[in-house]
């Protein structure tokens, strides 16, 4: 939530960078859509025929695995977000969007009477829905029989009939998914308070746990099953109803249930990765998604390749990037392949895979799009313009392999206790212009993102290369300049279009060695600057930094580190060496400036233009999570008060003095019940819970961040450099809904790349045996930690030849294991034990699979016995 400043290339996300390994990822480029926030598509109008003329061999008469046969007509999947719509189903999406909306029907109670009757009529003839059409019933998808309410009123009869289900049962969920309620229901619901407005979150180990938060309660509403979640995704902005008493399962902790009733906005892209499991006779082929939060593909055979129905087992082990058409039951979509990706377990596959998966643009920017860049050349006329610092000793701090510079630093002693400190950022707005075709794609690609092996630059690689702050190049930046005692406490703010000439480029390591005291060879120096003058200027600004850093900390603020693993790898992309990131002296120093000119720039920014001032929050964790921690870390003998971040972060420090292990799986627990930071424009709420601020953005790193050039642009307009874009707060809360789903998918992604090369690591050593510490236990798996690889696993102990004694509960769950060979040794595991697991990589898939490893060996007779 602190937001350090770029981890970078080096792989805070992982690894270290190879040369050359700027090089996108090979792929098919498909244009990311725009997410259209809350605009919703007419819900109250008949599908067009576009979809039955695309598929109409397959979907006319489609009977799915029970028996069941659709009438499409009435079974529209429902376009209902701008930010469904992909490139080949766009030109429904805008027909069925410029369509005369039908003029609801005023609510007639009695006429509504006759048609319930109606449709309990027709539930019990059991009729399909072909012949049960009702020609009174307005031609609303999924809504037949549903009254549109007058604006303002109670709608008591909103509340559908809750249908039985039908058909076979089948694995998974059986029933049928109920009818959406239309969009005036919807409204006003959400006005009384009836219904519940949020984003839904699915449980990635379970998919059949969902909740959305409770804006009345401490504890989240519970959506259990895929019925219930109707037919939502992950992160998806959806209404929920909630369930009466008698409707809900009874759950210990007295959860409250509710059930999905809209879909304001498909934040998901509907997109998956998988392979082909089997073909079901003739009609369709069953695609097996990698995210289990999806469910499983129905594909038509008249869209599949004539090779994979005459090879099936070609393709057993090939993946595939599908996409939902449809998903009318709960346990299979229907959907289309989009693309062959290649082999599962080949690297270059899997990482494509982990892009396609998030929706993420894994190409360059396209080469014509070139064009809209000004002349990168610096000028006279322009260097006139601004504040002249290129005789300053102005130097970079970045990972050694790092590339794109956006920040540099400077500082200057004023007089005994007064001195200037300097934060100049890359002007990468001056060269980017405003609503030109490569402002526009940039702002859809939103971040760069980084993998073990590659970075996939935001922008044109001219135009990083452009920004960089190199040493001995003249620069433009936009520099934060204060006047500050020798404790960091500042007396005055300027803010400057400036020109810098960086004097050295520096690695953490050399700035770590200065700290330390010990002798370094620095890099090539510019400007005249000596080495004694870097020398000082590092020494002044580290001083500062630890008062200001302290003052911080003691003044509430929360910082969790999260442990990380970057990779060496080899000319074949295999990693050979894998070792935990370590945070420095040299690190923090940077971080501490960065945050507080990020501080600086949003109080000046939202003083001057409030209504378009882009912003960062982060809202506080759940207090029925925080407190549940609490009481099970104290179960354990660790006192946390959780009353506020900073006795958070204290609590994490104390534990962590001579213990780092302790303290990594302490920061990975506490890390779970906090909040995604998300950045916005013009709302109350705007207090940022780990910084302990109230006003916070990002500005210093705009060759990887499009948010920060927004900012760029409001504050070069505050100074007066420029006009004032054309924006009002729609438009800047537009860039913070792409922003926020962009920068959420690229971390994933940075994550997923390090699992990916953790499992070739594993492979690449024949397996490994390893000490974890659990951090979670359940009726039959551990959740243990790995330190040294920052790996976070699931152990299952189901089919192990042993017996399984669970003891639940609400702080304190034990599990304990006595095993059929050895019963006189029963283990008990708790939080904070430690487990011997043996690691080994599927070679087909490059998954982990984590086995525990009994305390004597296990006799060969013996064989496993499911419990």
């Amino acid at each position: 939530p602190s937001a350090p400043p770029h981890p970078m290339e080096l792989g805070v996300l992982g690894g270290s960078m190879l040369p050359g390994a700027s090089s996108p990822v090979v792929g098919a480029h498909r244009e990311q859509q725009a997410t259209g926030g809350f605009t919703l598509l007419n819900q109250d109008q008949p599908r067009g025929p576009s979809v039955k003329e695309n598929f109409q061999s397959f979907w006319d008469n489609f009977t799915d695995p029970f028996g069941r046969v659709k009438n499409k007509k009435n079974k529209d999947f429902q376009e209902n977000s701008v930010s469904e719509a992909s490139s080949k189903l766009e030109h429904l999406v805008l027909k069925e969007k410029h369509e005369p909306k039908p003029v609801p029907e005023k609510f007639d109670e009695e006429k509504e009477k006759k048609k319930k009757k109606s449709r309990k009529t027709k539930k019990r003839s059991k009729k399909t829905s072909e012949s049960a059409d009702n020609p009174e019933t307005p031609a609303t998808p999924r809504n037949d029989g549903v009254p549109s309410t007058p604006n303002g009123e109670k709608a008591p009869e909103r509340k559908r009939p809750r249908r039985k289900s039908k058909g076979k049962k089948s694995r998974g969920d059986s029933g049928t998914f109920e009818d959406y309620l239309d969009i005036d229901s919807v409204m006003a619901g959400l006005q009384d308070k009836t219904l519940i407005k949020g984003e839904i979150r699915i449980n990635a180990k379970n998919y059949k746990e969902c909740y959305i938060n409770n804006p009345d309660d401490k504890k989240d509403i519970l959506i259990s099953g895929t019925i219930d979640r109707n037919r939502a995704l992950e992160g998806d902005i959806v209404v929920v109803e909630l369930k009466t008493d008698e409707e809900c399962v009874q759950t210990p902790s007295m959860q409250k249930m509710g059930r999905v009733v809209y879909i304001l906005e498909k934040v998901h892209s509907r997109v998956c990765v998988g392979y082909l499991s089997k073909i079901r006779e003739k009609d369709y082929a069953t695609l097996c998604p990698r995210d289990s939060r999806i469910p499983r593909l129905l594909i038509p055979m008249t869209t599949v390749s004539m090779h994979i129905i005459q090879n099936p087992e070609a393709y057993e082990s090939v993946l595939f990037k599908a996409k939902i058409v449809t998903w009318d039951t709960p346990n299979f979509a229907q959907g289309i392949i989009e693309e062959k990706l290649g082999l599962r377990g080949d690297v270059q596959v899997e990482s494509l895979a982990i892009l396609k998966e998030l929706d993420l643009d894994g190409e360059p920017v396209p080469q014509e799009l070139s064009r809209y860049i000004p002349s990168l050349a610096i000028t006279q006329e322009e260097i006139d313009r601004r504040l002249d610092l290129r005789k300053e000793c102005i130097f970079t701090i970045d990972p050694a392999t790092a590339r794109d510079l956006d920040d540099a630093v400077s500082i200057m002693k004023l007089s005994d206790d007064l001195y200037e400190v300097g934060v100049h950022i890359s002007d990468v707005s001056y060269f980017l212009d405003l609503g030109t075709p490569l402002d526009v794609k940039v702002s859809e690609r939103a971040t760069t993102i980084y993998l073990v092996d590659k970075a996939i630059h935001m922008l044109p690689i001219e135009l990083c290369l452009q920004c960089s702050l190199l040493p001995g190049q003249d620069k433009y930046a936009l520099s934060v300049i204060w006047q500050m005692d020798g404790e960091g406490n500042i007396k005055e703010t300027k803010f400057a279009r400036t020109v810098i000439n960086s004097c050295c480029k520096l690695s953490y390591e050399h700035a770590q060695s200065i700290i330390e005291g010990e002798e370094t060879e620095l890099p090539t120096l510019y400007n005249d600057v000596t080495p004694e003058m870097v020398r000082e200027s590092i020494l002044g600004l580290h001083k500062i930094s630890k008062c200001m850093t302290k003052r911080r900390f003691d003044g509430g603020a929360l910082r969790i580190d999260q442990p990380k693993v970057c990779f060496r790898v080899n000319e074949k992309t295999v990693p050979t060496e894998a070792s935990l990131y370590e945070l420095k002296d040299s690190n923090r120093l940077i971080e501490e400036f960065m945050l507080r000119a990020n501080q600086s720039v949003a109080e000046y920014i939202h003083s001057v233009h409030p209504k378009i001032a882009l912003l960062r929050r982060h809202a506080p964790p759940k207090a029925e999570m925080i407190q549940k921690l609490e009481q099970a870390l104290a179960t354990i003998g660790i006192v946390m008060n959780t009353s506020t971040a900073g006795d958070i972060h204290k609590c994490i420090v104390e534990n962590s003095v001579g213990d780092r292990a302790k303290g990594i799986v302490l920061s990975v627990l506490c890390s779970k019940p906090m909040m995604r930071a998300d950045y916005y424009c013009y709302e109350l709420d705007s207090h940022h819970y780990a910084l302990n601020i109230d006003m916070y953005t990002h500005f210093t790193s705009p060759i990887r961040r499009y948010v920060d050039i927004v900012v760029h642009r409001v504050l070069c307009a505050a100074l007066g450099y420029n006009d004032l874009p054309k924006w009002d707060t729609h438009d800047v809360k537009q860039f913070c809904r792409t922003s926020n789903k962009k920068k959420n998918a690229a971390k994933r992604a940075g994550e997923m790349s390090c699992e990916l090369f953790t499992a070739l690591y594993i492979r690449e050593n024949g397996g490994m045996q390893v000490e974890g510490i659990v951090q979670n236990v359940i009726s039959h798996a551990l959740d243990i930690i790995i330190v040294p690889l920052a790996l976070n696993t699931r152990v299952y102990l189901d089919r192990l030849p042993a017996k399984l004694e669970y003891h639940e509960n609400s702080f304190d769950s034990s599990l304990t294991i006595v095993w059929n060979h050895a019963p006189e040794l029963p283990i008990t595991y708790r939080l904070f034990s430690t487990v011997q697991v043996s690691l080994k990589t599927q070679e087909t898939h490059l998954s982990i699979d984590t086995q525990l490893i009994p305390p004597v060996p296990i006799p060969i007779d013996s064989t496993p016995t499911p419990n």
